[in-house]
């Protein structure tokens, strides 16, 4: 409950504050990374915002973003870090994952086939792509970033968002 009033929250002032916001210096981390997946067979990049005083043993709001691209550091650094420094939510850990636009035929990427159950191909290495991209989504990723930077991820405090075929 106390994340879905975050993640609320976060989205509803990234639109407010967009434009609204100080540039001031922060030592919050935007870090842009990537992992080789072994359930996509590709590699993914994608973004992390880590807060300012990031603690390791410390547990945080985790929310994980479909269609990371979106997620630039100019915007959303600046922005997070305004909203936790000015008391209006806690400090979180951002993730987003970049998703996958490669054109396999006229029109349709690969991201209808992650994102769309039963989106099915002549090409039967593509028929498994949506549940291949699912456990890439909430197995893979979390463990490959729990490990790299050290995060405690909470399962109750841990949000995957997006809108459209990411959501």
């Amino acid at each position: 409950m106390i994340l879905k009033r975050h993640l609320t929250l976060l989205f509803i002032c990234l639109f407010y504050l967009n434009g609204n916001t100080q540039n001031k210096e922060s030592n919050s981390k935007f870090i842009i990374d990537s992992i080789r997946s072994e359930n996509l067979k590709e590699i993914r990049s994608y973004n992390i915002y880590l807060p300012e005083n990031f603690d390791n043993k410390s547990k945080y709001p985790i929310v994980i973003a479909t269609d990371g691209q979106m997620i630039k550091e100019e915007n959303y650094k600046i922005i997070i870090d305004s909203l936790i420094s000015n008391k209006i939510i806690e400090p979180i850990i951002l993730i987003g994952v970049n998703s996958n636009d490669t054109e396999v035929s006229k029109g349709i990427t690969y991201r209808q086939y992650e994102y769309i159950k039963g989106f099915a191909s002549n090409d039967t290495s593509l028929n498994n792509r949506y549940s291949n991209h699912n456990d890439f989504f909430t197995k893979e990723i979390v463990d490959s970033i729990k490990l790299k930077y050290k995060i405690i991820v909470d399962p109750l405090n841990l949000t995957f968002y997006g809108c459209s075929n990411g959501g």
